[in-house]
């Protein structure tokens, strides 16, 4: 059998004979350099023949690898940075982890070689993602994020404009579970050398599982104290290790938004010694006795009356303000609450509390998000905004308030406005003083879908006590006959600007016979531009989403709160997609057109990236002509049909460019949807 050496020889021979070449000559001592030192930086070893040869993390950093023979060579880890390929054999050549940044390869070179980890994979990590392998590998169990790197030769440095000094990125899993991660070397991919995983809310119960199942596979070195958990509540921005295996591997507690999340992270030997080194305690884990993080919030829930509070100060409390206050609710860890001023010329401004700085048993300091500036142009909805709230106990041993905030209208001279108030407790907070069977009775009569409701049943079952027959069907606003139909109800629809041909969402609302309203979320894609996604993004697999329900409810003024569980978007969509959100506001539009635009905070469909945001964009109604016109799921349909979902057809909904007198007579007949 002639070996491969042989007839590699031949062909350069026969094409020596029949075409003019450059001719390539390494230096012997630079071959002889590689072969007993594994390296050879800026060597001449153009022509070489390295078939199979053993370059594991060999510095070959600017050398000239010319016509090169890799074939079978297992260049791991190896740094080729500015060296130059030209010409260079890749058959099944391993070049997992390698740096080739800025290096010169011709088109494709790639094509034939491999990418496995074996002599790099550790078993830490989390399912298939193991610390050691290479992004390639990666890329086989997870979508990148960072749609910027998915391309081979940007994935490596070789692309000068790709801008890429290393890959850092989030991938989701097929529970969208989110997993950030890095990978090694300065300048280089590498292979993966830190994977966090996140593990979404805080408790002391998903924790303490967490911390028994990684106990069994890993030596614990060093847990948070009690001193530790003070710091955090008082500076949110800290985190909370529980650290195993020489810090290769931590569970961690942190701050987020407006509550608490845990994540799980992995690093290599070096970075996981030297987290250990900067977060470990000396004194030995007791894991069964970890204090729990954060403090309590639902003592602190409410609805607040402020008083004090204007532009410029407690001293100048005269620019129009009608009332002001501040509305808390908590769930677990996590805190929800707006700050509202109503002026004495109608109007208000409105601002969501979006996340904990720090808290405390009575105290608080929160960042605003201005989501409703109102008449106040000066507030810049991009300005911090923050709340400084002490809750003093009263003589009556009612909660107070009192403390400072800033409105962020001039972001280079904060001004700190002092305000007071006092809290109007809710039913609930009652019941839970009285903690006894007719009050929770008395909850659920008056609010027997409300958000603790599930808790009250629980309680009363304890208790032996029988359950209530609600004083209302539902805790919606019951719709009388002659009532006019809700302005939400209707088809709107939004197009997606940017990249052409474009796609539209479309939201569908029908409104119930107790006065409910319910929502439809639908995208729409042309054929041409799922077909440009697929052909640009070979790698992207295409799915549709199904029709989404939205329940809606009708907040203040021009608002409606939704929400949804239903799927908007699959793993590996955040490539080439903005994804969904599972809740949002929705407002309507103001003045004599206002039945006919509004807008959503949030998105209720999939987006193409480089297109305009859902998110102050506006909705458009429909004309009755134009929905009937729509072809919508046949599925969809049937829930229209047999009263599943209720449709947005509505004989009394007004329509764009028809008054709701024609509406009324003609919507039965227009559509079988409004059967």
């Amino acid at each position: 059998m002639i070996s491969s050496g042989i007839v590699r020889s031949v062909l350069a021979l026969v094409g020596g004979l029949c075409l003019s070449f450059e001719v390539l000559a390494y230096r012997e001592t630079d071959l002889e350099t590689l072969r007993t030192t594994g390296s050879c930086e800026s060597c001449d070893l153009s022509g070489a023949d390295l078939y199979e040869m053993d370059l594991f993390k060999a510095n070959l950093t600017g050398a000239n690898l010319k016509e090169v023979d890799l074939t079978l060579a297992d260049l791991t880890l190896a740094n080729l940075q500015s060296a130059d390929l030209t010409g260079a054999i890749f058959d099944e050549t391993n070049l997992s982890g390698a740096n080739l940044r800025s290096a010169t390869l011709d088109e494709d070179a790639l094509d034939e070689a491999v990418f496995d980890s074996d002599r790099t994979r550790t078993k830490l990590g989390f399912k298939d993602l193991k610390l050691g392998t290479n992004i390639v590998e990666i890329i086989q169990h997870c979508s990148l994020k960072d749609h910027q790197i998915a391309s081979q030769r940007v994935l490596y440095g070789i692309d000068p404009a790709s801008g890429v000094e290393q890959v850092e990125a989030t991938c989701y899993g097929e529970d969208d579970k989110a997993f950030t991660f890095k990978f090694s070397g300065g300048g280089t991919t590498g292979v993966l050398s830190l994977l966090e995983v996140d593990l979404g809310s805080y408790s002391t119960e998903t924790q303490q599982r967490l911390i028994g199942l990684l106990a069994k596979k890993y030596t614990p070195e060093s847990a948070y104290t009690p001193a530790d958990v003070t710091t955090f509540n008082r500076d949110r921005s800290k985190q909370l290790p529980v650290i195993f295996q020489g810090g290769q591997v931590a569970l961690s507690a942190f701050g987020s938004g407006t509550g608490i999340q845990q994540a799980l992270t992995y690093r290599n030997l070096d970075d996981g010694a030297k987290f250990l080194k900067a977060y470990g305690r000396p004194a030995a884990p007791d894991l069964a006795s970890l204090p729990p993080v954060g403090v309590d919030l639902y003592p602190l829930v409410g609805n607040y009356a402020l008083t004090g509070i204007a532009e410029k100060g407690v001293k100048a409390n005269k620019r129009n303000i009608e009332s002001a206050y501040l509305e808390l609710d908590a769930v677990g860890h996590q805190l929800a609450g707006e700050f509202t001023i109503e002026w004495t010329k109608g109007d208000h401004s409105r601002f969501r509390i979006n996340k904990i700085e720090s808290a405390s048993e009575d105290s608080l300091v929160v960042r605003l998000e201005l989501i409703h500036r109102g008449p106040r142009a000066n507030w810049d909805k991009n300005s911090d905004s923050s709340l400084w709230i002490n809750f003093p106990r009263l003589g009556s041993g009612e909660i107070g308030v009192e403390g400072q905030w800033t409105n962020g209208a001039n972001p280079k001279a904060y001004i700190k406005d002092d305000f007071t108030g006092q809290r109007t407790r809710t039913l609930w907070q009652l019941a839970v003083e009285k903690n006894t069977p007719d009050m929770y009775q008395a909850y659920l009569r008056m609010d027997p879908n409300g958000l603790y409701a599930s808790l009250a049943r629980s309680r009363l079952g304890t208790s032996g006590e029988p359950l209530p027959t609600p004083a209302v069907a539902a805790p919606a606003k019951v719709v009388q006959p002659e009532s006019p139909v809700d302005p939400l109800v209707g088809v709107w629809r939004i197009k997606v600007l940017g990249d052409s041909p474009s796609g539209a969402c479309y939201l569908l609302v029908g409104q119930s016979n107790d006065g409910t309203l319910v929502g439809t979320a639908l995208e729409e894609f042309p054929d041409e531009t799922i077909s440009n996604l697929t052909t640009f993004n070979t790698w992207f697999n295409y799915k549709v989403v199904p029709p989404r329900t939205l329940s809606i409810g009708q907040r203040e003024g021009r608002n409606y709160a939704w929400r949804t569980e239903d799927i908007g978007h699959y793993p590996g969509d955040q490539a080439v997609f903005h994804l969904t959100a599972k809740n949002g506001v929705i407002t309507l539009a103001e003045g004599s057109d206002a039945p006919f635009h509004l807008q959503s905070d949030r998105d209720f469909c999939r987006r193409r990236f480089l297109t305009s945001p859902w998110s102050g964009s506006i909705f458009d109604k429909l004309s009755l002509s134009e929905s009937a016109a729509l072809e919508l799921p046949p599925e969809l349909e049937q829930k229209f049909e047999d009263g599943t979902l209720p449709t947005p057809f509505h004989p009394g909904a007004q329509w764009a460019g028809e008054p709701p007198a024609k509406v009324a007579t003609t919507a039965g007949a227009t559509t079988a949807s409004a059967a």
